[in-house]
């Protein structure tokens, strides 16, 4: 693991707000984004992302009710998601980094676009390429070489939080951005999950530090998802981010979320806040969601 620094402003102050077995999450006193802290190093990061997704691979790969929950809880949010990107944009050439099992690139070819996505994971990359017959890059965005002002569309759906850097990954998202071209960008609201992981840390029958999925590297998932989340971002640090990277315009919204189905006790809850937080977000215009969208116009 190694020491990180604020990766917006690169320094190195800060105070640990929140912490959850080997890491932490730091908030830096310049610029107030919050980052995950020790970086677990990328070695760590890849073992942990094949752990999660080992058993969907090989065999199961190709059945299909293995993407029977994945496709029928993202369906209804990637449309909405579509519906804003087309009131901007209608066809052309659209980029999804982290594009998972190619749910959302198949919605986007299905409405008229020219779609590529990118992403790591061994599984996502034959899923797309072999079933889906949509071209796919394996690797990370920072990394992958682009052609400057290539695309009408960048998406980056619940992947920014999972970069090092996310202010290079923006830039490079701007450079490979056609002029009047935008940035779909997902991330957690961090106040909610912050707020929760707190709360359910001062419960005295919750055992927060097992009460979620271990990972292959031995960290255990909470609310924060660390180690796999490095950056924590609020609509200040994000707008703060958009501004640097050369983004002028871009507009905030509620993000859809995916519709949880089953009936256990926690989804039944996380149904009732769902509908409670959109309701609240129509009348104050204030989000308590757990996600925020936003929408960047090159």
């Amino acid at each position: 693991m190694e020491e990180r620094k604020c990766p917006l402003c690169k320094q190195i102050e800060g105070r640990v707000i929140f912490r959850s077995e080997a890491y932490g999450i730091r908030k830096c006193r310049h610029c107030a984004l919050m980052y995950t802290v020790p970086f677990p190093g990328s070695e760590t990061l890849r073992a942990i992302y094949e752990s999660l997704y080992r058993p969907q691979q090989e065999s199961d790969l190709y059945k299909e009710d293995f993407l029977k929950g994945y496709h029928r809880e993202g369906f209804d949010a990637f449309s909405k998601i579509l519906a804003y990107i087309l009131r901007e944009q209608k066809g052309g050439k659209l980029l999804e980094v982290g594009c998972n099992y190619g749910l959302f690139l198949q919605m986007a070819q299905q409405s008229g676009f020219e779609v590529c996505g990118i992403d790591i994971v061994d599984s996502m990359i034959r899923y797309v390429r072999e079933v889906l017959k949509l071209p796919i890059i394996q690797g990370r965005f920072e990394e992958i070489s682009l052609k400057q002002e290539e695309f009408d569309v960048i998406t980056m759906l619940d992947s920014l939080e999972h970069v090092e850097e996310p202010l290079a990954c923006v830039e490079k998202a701007a450079r490979s951005l056609k002029q009047g071209g935008i940035l779909v960008i997902s991330v957690p609201n961090t106040f909610v999950y912050l707020l929760k992981s707190r709360i359910l840390k001062c419960l005295p029958f919750w055992d927060y530090e097992k009460s979620g999925k271990t990972y292959g590297s031995g960290a255990t998932y909470n609310e924060m998802d660390l180690p796999l989340h490095l950056n924590h971002f609020t609509k200040h640090t994000l707008s703060v981010l958009l501004h640097r990277a050369g983004f002028k315009t871009f507009e905030f919204s509620l993000c859809p979320e995916k519709f949880p189905y089953g009936h256990s006790m926690r989804i039944l809850l996380r149904k009732k806040y769902i509908i409670f937080s959109e309701k609240f977000f129509k009348l104050t215009r204030i989000n308590i969601h757990s996600k925020f969208l936003v929408i960047a116009k090159k």
